[in-house]
């Protein structure tokens, strides 16, 4: 983050406290206040996690290589992606804010909403490990998933910006036509 304000900011474990915490609140929600069966709650859960790839993929695109001040903090990641990254405490908490108050507002369901919430959290924070991971290690990992995520990444980082923009998954670049080898 550059400029002459510093936000608060966390850096990764560090960074995954708050959603972690929400995804603990909404847990404890679902299976003591709501009492919802595990029926219910697995899809919903499921539902979330599956959705979260979108939304990091359309907030990567979109918001962190367009809208600022989100932009510069990402140019900097992207000068600087050795450096493990800051999250502004502020991004953190609308972030984590929007994926439960979204779900509650757009499902009426309180108890599946709950837990797409509870997807969507722990989705945000497989990312962030994920994206941790691919910049500080491997720790030894080879072939498969996480190579494959790797190499996709740097492609996006050191080859061509404006493509593979998900981290977790690059299903959303092959359906919005932005793959990693597109536009090379």
């Amino acid at each position: 983050m550059s400029g002459r304000r510093r936000l608060a900011a966390v850096e990764f474990p560090y960074s995954l406290g708050l959603p972690l915490a929400g995804a603990f609140v909404i847990a404890g929600l679902e299976l003591i206040a709501w009492r919802a069966p595990w029926y219910l709650l697995a899809p919903a859960a499921a539902a979330g996690l599956l959705s979260w790839t979108l939304v990091e993929y359309l907030l990567h695109r979109l918001v962190l290589h367009h809208v600022e001040p989100f932009r510069s903090w990402h140019v900097e990641h992207h000068r600087f992606p050795d450096v493990p990254m800051r999250i502004p405490l502020v991004y953190d908490v609308l972030l984590v804010a929007a994926l439960v108050a979204v779900p509650a507002l757009l499902i009426a369901d309180r108890a599946f909403a709950g837990g797409v919430a509870f997807g969507l959290l722990v989705g945000h924070m497989a990312q962030e490990a994920t994206h941790h991971g691919l910049h500080c290690g491997s720790g030894g990992v080879r072939g498969g998933w996480f190579e494959r995520r790797r190499r996709e990444h740097d492609f996006h980082h050191y080859v061509n910006e404006r493509v593979a923009f998900g981290t977790v998954t690059s299903f959303w670049d092959r359906v919005f036509r932005t793959p990693a080898q597109a536009g090379q």
